[in-house]
């Protein structure tokens, strides 16, 4: 649902002051639904064989896959056929191994292109079944596993890639002062399209130590290939064509991702009246660009290649516009670097000259702090029974994430919006130490552009959720009743405080929601 209201700006003409309006009060409107009908047909066969002889174990299937969807306002069905194996074996229960491989098939590509093969196998040993250490007390489980595998991704930027696709505009004009409608190429095909693939290494542990502790360890590193993007960096400017639709798509990009995933339990039983638990669990992940097909740059420090996927790239503010970086004419003084983004004065902000040719403009863009994808997830919480009344808590934070602000929640006055909740802090010759820079009615492109000036820290800590119930002692098993209460996003730490929700890293998105509950459940 969505309503617009009326905007008011308010100018003084000599000793009267008058106001324009901008747009105009309307009532709350909702959007319309339609109905989307459509038709699929899936034909799915297997086969399964398993058998067990002294302390060998072999399972092995086949199945075959034929999927066939119809929107009914399209002009052609989506096609997708599979064909997959899988062998698994084991030994006294110590050795496992387990490979599979599918073979699939979809018309988002040319012939010759459509199929793609992915194989993939694992390896593990229960060391808690070797006879040296079955008598350790304190082991009751113990695993060592490998995994490593080729998966393919075909959802990509569209269908039919490979193939030639137009359409008309009214535009063209033959000089007689009226346009005609033509045919256009939508897109340059690319015949030799084919699925993206990502390769797969995985290395863990899992134990269960003490009666009470569980420990879960992974190590993985993947790496994703024939990433599907414009082919801009293979198309000279010259061509016309090198910022446009009409460049092809292509396999071009590769990515790297590596990290580790840990998470630990302790569940203990005190008696029949009382139990607790505490888990907690951390997941890192970095990754690097190897190859995104970028077109040639000015300088190298302008590249994504080397730098996480999502890295911004931003001015690097070096404080205010003073008085003396002026000459007596509000010109800018010999030696210092001009900026392209219209004239500056005292309080505006202040760019490094990162190639140090004299002007500011996007050319002094580098690479400027983490991505807005966390390299830390984390959660822990815990809970514990006594009797009839339970309790459960849970926290979730990220690190090593960045977040800029920007738009009109956080830029005042821009566009004809209101002034934000930051610029009571804003510059003035009494306030040169301020955190916002001087206040302008204008559209000032040299303060709102994206630098390390409005760069945060992402990174954040909360209280996900509380759970507390009491069940009902009754005499009869067959029938339970629980009074509970539950609360979700409780309070929130970060660097932002309660400015924005560090989650979901946009000022102008919606606000979470903070909720309670209070019920009962009868359990018949």
């Amino acid at each position: 649902k969505k309503r617009d209201y009326a905007r008011y700006s308010v100018y003084k003409d000599i000793d009267e002051y008058y106001y324009i309006q901008y747009g105009t009060d309307k009532p709350l409107e909702a959007a319309e639904g339609f109905l989307n009908d459509w038709s699929r047909v899936n034909v799915k066969g297997s086969v399964d064989y398993s058998n067990a002889f002294g302390k060998h174990s072999i399972d092995a299937s086949a199945f075959a896959l034929v999927d066939n969807y119809r929107e009914y306002y399209e002009k052609s069905d989506i096609r997708y056929v599979n064909f997959a194996g899988r062998a698994a074996y084991s030994y006294d229960k110590r050795y496992v191994a387990e490979f599979v491989a599918s073979c699939m098939g979809c018309d988002n590509y040319a012939p010759g292109h459509r199929f793609g093969f992915f194989p993939a196998g694992s390896l593990g040993w229960v060391m808690s079944e070797e006879p040296w250490l079955k008598g350790v007390s304190l082991i009751d489980f113990l695993k060592l596993r490998a995994s490593a595998g080729l998966v393919g991704n075909n959802q990509q930027n569209g269908r039919y890639l490979y193939d030639e696709s137009y359409g008309y505009t009214g535009e063209y004009i033959f000089g007689t002062g009226s346009s005609s409608t033509g045919g256009y190429g939508l897109s340059t095909p690319n015949p030799e399209l084919t699925w993206e693939r990502q390769t797969i290494y995985n290395a863990g542990l899992e134990a269960r130590l003490f009666g009470s502790l569980g420990i879960t360890a992974d190590l993985f590193s993947q790496t994703r290939s024939g990433i599907v993007d414009r082919a801009y960096a293979k198309t000279p400017g010259l061509t016309g064509a090198a910022y446009g639709d009409i460049l092809p798509y292509i396999n071009v990009g590769t990515v790297k991702n590596s990290g580790f995933e840990l998470s630990a339990e302790w569940i203990q039983r005190i008696s029949d009246d009382f139990d607790w638990n505490i888990r907690a669990g951390a997941w890192y992940a970095r990754n690097e660009v190897i190859d995104m097909g970028e077109s040639t740059k000015l300088y190298d420090y302008q590249y994504q290649k080397g730098h996480p996927v999502g890295t911004p790239f931003a001015l690097e503010s070096v404080g205010y516009w003073q008085e003396s970086d002026f000459n007596p004419d509000g010109t800018v003084a010999d030696g210092i670097p001009v900026p392209q983004f219209g004239k500056v004065r005292p309080g505006d902000i202040k760019y490094k000259d990162q190639n140090s040719d004299g002007v500011i403009d996007g050319n002094d863009s580098v690479a400027a702090g983490y991505s807005y994808i966390p390299e830390w997830n984390f959660t822990f919480g815990g809970g514990f029974r006594w009797r009839n009344l339970e309790f459960e808590m849970f926290f979730h934070g990220e690190c090593n994430k960045d977040i800029f602000l920007s738009g009109a929640s956080v830029w005042s006055f821009q566009d004809n919006s209101s002034a934000s909740m930051l610029a009571t802090d804003s510059w003035t010759p009494e306030n040169p130490d301020a955190s916002y820079p001087r206040l302008s009615t204008f559209n000032f492109s040299n303060n709102y552009r994206t630098s390390t000036f409005w760069k945060r820290d992402g990174s954040f800590l909360r209280l996900k959720n509380i759970y507390l119930a009491y069940n009902l002692p009754l005499h009869r098993q067959d029938i339970g009743v629980t009074f509970y209460l539950n609360a979700t996003n409780l309070f929130t730490i970060s660097a932002v405080g309660d400015l924005f929700d560090p989650a979901i890293g946009s000022v102008a998105a919606y606000p979470l929601s903070r909720t309670f509950s209070l019920g009962v459940k009868l359990n018949l």
